[in-house]
């Protein structure tokens, strides 16, 4: 799904992807080096963040209202969520995206 979606937007500078790796359970097989693991295998070469949670709940996760994986989150050029959900719909993400660069 993501490795379409850079893909498609290769050549648009506007657009760009952010992989974060949020751990919520399971520390000790979410680890840094996992998720950098995941990236390759997903053969995806976004941005990569780590958020290790430890004995609160990750940042990202609190910012975002996130709950599972995959959690995609689609914001505008001014930083306001677009659409944020667990997907796998690539047309989903496309149409929010392309909403984005469209204001």
């Amino acid at each position: 799904m993501h490795k379409a979606l850079e893909t498609r937007y290769a050549e648009q500078p506007d657009v760009v992807f952010l992989y974060v790796q949020t751990v919520f359970e399971g520390a000790s097989l979410n680890t840094y080096a996992a998720g950098l693991g995941d990236l390759d295998r997903h053969e995806v070469r976004g941005s990569y963040g780590f958020d290790p949670g430890g004995d609160r709940r990750p940042v990202t996760m609190g910012m975002f209202r996130t709950r599972g994986t995959p959690w995609s989150i689609v914001l505008g050029p001014a930083g306001k969520v677009l659409s944020s959900g667990y997907t796998r719909d690539t047309e989903r993400l496309v149409a929010a995206i392309d909403q984005g660069r469209a204001r």
